[in-house]
């Protein structure tokens, strides 16, 4: 027998999530007024507010969290009790990652000439596209191991398509003697989408929890991996629409510059 579980948030632990939250936003503005007063700051504020760099470490930021979200999710699936999930053990649940990590590995390595041929803004429509398909998939199959496994690999391609094309819009958009503090900025974006999606996975589990009759403890329901997977296709979505005013933004800024984006 299964039962739904309610999760109760203690009175303690919303008051320290919020007075983390306020202390971030704090220390955030602070950094920001210190840095732009100081005459060899840390970050330049106009890479920041460049509309094409910044939309290009949105993507990014997206691409960490879609794969820092399958990372931790799909573990938790394959390694939970029937029939919720698969009842596997760590080896097989390693083992079904590795369609992911390999079409990811593999579109990472051919990237190069991908992009040469379509640009990168292409390749980020591509990405954004193959991404949402795969969270498709999964929501419609992620009973079904078979097809989790062809879902993953799909997606692997997707978010490492994704994730190659904002980098190079990155570089391509950005002055060469601003090159390293511009790539910094743009890996504390891919970061911050590290940490996120992690941080959704774990709300959604502990949000639908369930528990088997025979079996100690609870579980993430099925629940709580449809919210995960709607959730990566509405961002696929974001990005595409992401992608059109990246394009629509380097069209109006090219100045009959020779440079494929």
């Amino acid at each position: 027998m299964i039962t739904n579980l309610h999760v109760k948030f203690s009175p303690i632990n919303s008051l320290v999530i919020v007075s983390l939250s306020v202390t971030a936003i704090i220390s955030l503005w602070i950094f920001v007024y210190i840095e732009r007063r100081v005459k060899s700051p840390l970050v330049d504020f106009k890479l920041v507010t460049n509309k094409v760099l910044f939309f290009a470490n949105v993507l990014r930021m997206i691409a960490g969290l879609f794969m820092f979200a399958i990372l931790n999710a799909i573990p938790i699936l394959i390694r939970n009790p029937k029939p919720i999930g698969f009842d596997e053990g760590a080896i097989n649940t390693a083992s079904i990652i590795i369609p992911f990590m390999a079409a990811y590995l593999t579109i990472g390595l051919s990237s190069g000439p991908i992009i040469s041929k379509l640009g990168n803004t292409r390749v980020t429509v591509i990405g954004s596209v193959v991404s949402a398909i795969g969270f498709i998939t999964l929501l419609l199959f992620f009973h079904s191991l078979g097809l989790l496994l062809i879902s993953l690999a799909i997606l692997g391609a997707g978010s490492q398509l994704l994730h190659q094309g904002a980098v190079n819009i990155n570089l391509v958009s950005t002055p060469k003697n601003q090159t390293a503090i511009s790539f910094g900025i743009s890996n504390v974006f891919y970061l911050m989408g590290s940490a996120i999606g992690p941080t959704l996975v774990g709300m959604y589990m502990q949000s639908n929890q369930i528990s088997i009759n025979g079996i100690i403890g609870s579980f993430p329901s099925s629940q709580a991996y449809t919210m995960i997977f709607y959730t990566g296709i509405l961002l696929s979505i974001i990005t595409i629409l992401i992608d059109m005013i990246v394009m629509k933004e380097i069209r109006n800024n090219s100045n009959n510059q020779e440079v494929r984006v």
